[in-house]
């Protein structure tokens, strides 16, 4: 399992660093040891296969993308119950995909069932609950639902930080004049 984590963790380093072939190689090459160690362990591969879901939305391989996102889902659920988290990751990747082929509407739908399963699992004030409402003001925005935008951002913070007063939010400006939900939870965080 160890050769397994190491290319794990360089495939998502080199996800983040936008390096998609190479971030592949290293999956598809974790995915590799862990079926040579462990065959068809759903566990480990899940994630991983979640990860290579993940890698190929932010390269705009969607057909890719969705084959490994279900993927990762199929296997999620034949070891976990409908509302663990890692069931709610891959809805939350579900409406990653929706959310850039812009189909708001089933967006919605994932990220909403994503953040139902993680506000029960971790309850509100987790990071985890933080990125899904993020997510939901986002695809708001691409909606064109500013004000609902607002309030899920809004979310957001408070789901990191229970002290913060939602009523702060109205000192800065609108979320509409903003390229990006990010801008605003900047602004507020740096308060």
């Amino acid at each position: 399992p160890t050769a397994s984590n190491i290319h794990n963790a360089i495939g998502g380093i080199l996800n983040e660093m936008e390096k998609f072939d190479e971030a592949a190689f290293h999956f598809h090459k974790s995915a590799f040891y862990i079926n040579q160690i462990y065959p068809d362990n759903a566990y480990f591969l899940a994630g991983i296969y979640a990860n290579l879901g993940d890698l190929y939305m932010r390269s705009y391989n969607r057909d890719s993308a969705w084959k490994y996102i279900h993927i990762s889902l199929k296997m999620r659920r034949s070891i976990f119950d409908e509302d663990h988290p890692d069931i709610g990751n891959s809805y939350f990747h579900l409406g990653d995909y929706y959310m850039q082929t812009g189909n708001q509407d089933s967006a919605f739908f994932w990220f909403q069932k994503d953040l139902d399963i993680q506000i029960k699992f971790f309850g509100p004030f987790h990071a985890q609950v933080a990125e899904s409402y993020y997510k939901l003001g986002k695809n708001s925005i691409l909606a064109k639902q500013f004000k609902k935008s607002e309030t899920y951002i809004q979310e957001g913070i408070y789901a990191l930080d229970p002290q913060y007063n939602k009523a702060n939010l109205y000192t800065f400006p609108s979320i509409s004049n903003l390229t990006y939900p990010m801008q605003m939870v900047e602004l507020l965080v740096l308060k």
